[in-house]
């Protein structure tokens, strides 16, 4: 008896799980039936839409499996355990709960729908302006969707949904007495089998985030791809970004401020507007700018390189030849995070992928260089979806994303792995794309992710692979790592992503647009995993080299000085000074290469776990200073007291990232 009754369930559950993906594909194929067109995407694009549909059918599977499984495992509860005759009143209520759960996935599809024919978006936090300002919100919904319309046709369907489920129940009651217990054992083992794949599988099988929804560089098509259940799950984790960080009230902002800048100041952002010199050179022959972040580009790696374990290849001459700051570290120590900072100036590193759709970042670097035309071209050997960067970076202004997808198209020899496709695609697409907007007469500001620098440290094939030498005492420092040939593998890789930016900075040294292209390099982040038990190494932990190459007649009004101590918040503000004439910009950062340099933002070195000047490293945590053992190095001496300019100086970044975190709430909070 109970055999039979879980066998009813099971095939009316069935039923209902195909009508749900068939809503929601109903609803894709109208999206791109009514709004993919030919302005939207070159022609030679269709052969994308397969892959959108593939992917879509994917989330959609996902998401019904992960539902009905959920209310298949609820029914076997009672039915396993209660009275079969309490279990009868339960079954009268199924075509309910499905009528609701088929309902609920047609509301969204519509909602998705009409979301984007209104707002060129689907389900986004605008839904959540019902708590904050619901009579525009409600108003609004009134003039972009048919409500009365909706309601009367969803009454209907209602209805009919009801009266559908009532009929197939009673029709698999008898279908089941009929059908062979072979045939009907079979199709509970495959479905129940699949069902499982699709929940358990991980996302790059089964994709379920909105990072894993990207199978091409036009932003049209990857919209239509996740459906409804999807977009509204995702517009609740955005819209945690507002009320999950306890916000900072106008008085401590004032407060901080006050502190960090050693005299009163408002508690308002306007204390961080800045503008560049007037450069008249600059303003007739603005030149290009390459801005590449290479992954876990060491400075600690950086000190084992020499003769006879060269890990540098042909960057050697250039780091020799041009400018390169030494005693620099990271703002973050992860890729997200320093990208986050980079970017926008943020320490909450989820705001890529949880950024309120009608914010106005006034702190986005990138500004200055749109303001003054700039063509911004983003290129990464890895994915485009990776914390929702391609996405982000387009609503900051980049209008060129390429990641590891088109570069595989561009170069079908490559080869995608789980890290990316090899660092030497990335620069090879940058060469095209800089000798384009020469031929274009545009100038373009190309920012660059490498990827290939990371586990599991695959060497690209046809790479010769060297076996470097290491002191017993290099090895024992690098244990953590892994086994001596991990070690080896990692050093290889290593080599391999700085040999092959060296290549790009020498092929663009022998171009004629070499005299006009500003190339700054810096890591993202210190190599992973290496331990820093020694408190004398602990910047070594967040040290990153930064790297620059700056055409003779872009130095006016330059000094390098390689003693300049700096970190990543000096990165953007140093270029705007070299590329950009009387521009505005925000300012939280340095012009290392100033004649004259601010006392405040400049010899200052940032990370939210050190900070360093000329003097040593202070730690932020344990309130403490460390001078540096010797002139040059990375190296720290004993503790030493904290007095005078250096007690000022430890307070003073000890609120920085309550500064940070003071400023972009402001920006997310009062859009």
């Amino acid at each position: 008896m109970r055999y039979a009754k879980f066998k009813q369930i099971f095939i009316i559950l069935l039923v209902a799980w195909l009508i749900s993906l068939l809503i929601q594909s109903i609803a894709r194929f109208y999206f791109v039936n009514a709004y993919i067109t030919t302005e939207f995407f070159p022609l030679s694009c269709p052969h994308q839409l397969p892959m959108l549909f593939l992917t879509g059918l994917k989330i959609d599977v996902k998401i019904s499996s992960l539902i009905y499984s959920v209310i298949l495992l609820l029914l076997l509860l009672p039915l396993l355990f209660s009275p079969v005759s309490i279990f009868n009143r339960l079954l009268k209520y199924i075509p309910i709960l499905l009528t609701l759960i088929t309902l609920t996935f047609l509301l969204l599809a519509v909602i998705n729908i009409y979301n984007y024919t209104s707002y060129d978006n689907y389900i986004d936090v605008l839904l959540f302006g019902l708590f904050g300002n619901t009579s525009a919100i409600l108003m609004s919904f009134g003039q972009n969707y048919p409500i009365l319309q909706g309601l009367v046709i969803f009454t209907v369907l209602a209805f009919g949904l009801r009266f559908f489920y009532a009929r197939l129940q009673h029709y698999i009651t008898r279908l089941t007495r009929r059908m062979s217990s072979a045939v009907l054992f079979s199709i509970i083992f495959i479905t129940c089998f699949g069902i499982a794949i699709c929940v358990v599988t991980p996302n790059n099988g089964f994709p379920l985030n909105k990072t894993d929804s990207h199978v091409s560089r036009y932003a049209v098509l990857n919209m239509f791809i996740p459906n409804g259940q999807v977009t509204l799950g995702n517009t609740c984790k955005d819209n945690k970004l507002k009320t999950e960080f306890k916000d900072i009230d106008e008085e401590t902002g004032a407060q901080l401020l006050t502190n960090f800048y050693g005299e009163e100041k408002p508690a308002s952002l306007e204390i961080f507007q800045d503008i560049t010199p007037a450069n008249e050179f600059v303003a007739q022959k603005p030149p290009h700018i390459v801005f590449s972040i290479m992954e876990s580009m060491s400075s600690h790696l950086l000190e084992l390189s020499r003769i006879n374990n060269d890990l540098l290849g042909d960057l050697r001459m250039h780091f020799q030849q041009d400018w390169r700051f030494t005693r620099f570290v990271s703002e973050g120590d992860g890729t997200i995070d320093s990208l986050s900072r980079l970017l926008v100036r943020s320490p909450i590193s989820k705001i890529s992928e949880s950024y309120p759709p009608d914010i106005t970042f006034e702190s986005n670097m990138l500004k200055p260089f749109l303001d003054q035309g700039y063509k911004i071209v983003f290129i990464t050997s890895g994915s485009g979806t990776w914390r929702n960067i391609g996405n982000f970076l387009r609503y900051l202004g980049v209008s060129e994303i390429i990641e590891q997808g088109d570069l595989h198209q561009k170069y079908p020899e490559s080869e995608i792995t789980t890290t990316g496709i090899p660092d030497e695609y990335m620069f090879r697409y940058a060469q095209e794309r800089l000798s384009l907007a020469e031929q274009q007469g545009e100038h373009v500001m190309i920012m660059m992710l490498s990827s290939t620098n990371h586990p599991p440290f695959r060497i690209p094939p046809g790479y010769p692979y060297f076996n470097y030498q290491l002191t017993s005492g290099e090895l024992e420092r690098l244990s953590a790592l892994g086994s001596q040939q991990t070690v080896s593998n990692i050093l290889n890789v290593f080599r391999y992503s700085n040999h092959k930016l060296g290549q790009f900075i020498s092929w663009v040294k022998q171009q004629p647009l070499g005299d006009k292209t500003i190339i700054a390099v810096t890591g993202d982040h210190n190599m992973r995993s290496i331990s820093y038990s020694n408190p004398r190494e602990k910047v070594l932990g967040h040290a990153v080299p930064f790297y620059l190459y700056v055409p003779t007649y872009y130095q006016i009004n330059t000094i390098f000085d390689p003693t300049r101590v700096g970190s990543h918040k000096d990165i953007f503000p140093t270029l705007y000074h070299l590329a950009l004439s009387e521009t505005p910009y925000y300012k939280m950062g340095c012009n290392l290469v100033g004649k004259e340099l601010d006392p405040l933002w400049c010899n200052s070195g940032y990370n939210p776990n050190v900070a360093i000047n000329q003097s040593g490293a202070f730690f932020l945590k344990e309130n403490e200073f460390r001078p540096w053992n010797s002139s040059g190095t990375l190296q720290l001496g004993q503790i030493t007291a904290v007095a005078g300019e250096n007690h000022i100086f430890l307070h003073r970044w000890q609120d920085f990232t309550k500064i940070q975190q003071w400023q972009i709430l402001q920006q997310i909070k009062n859009p």
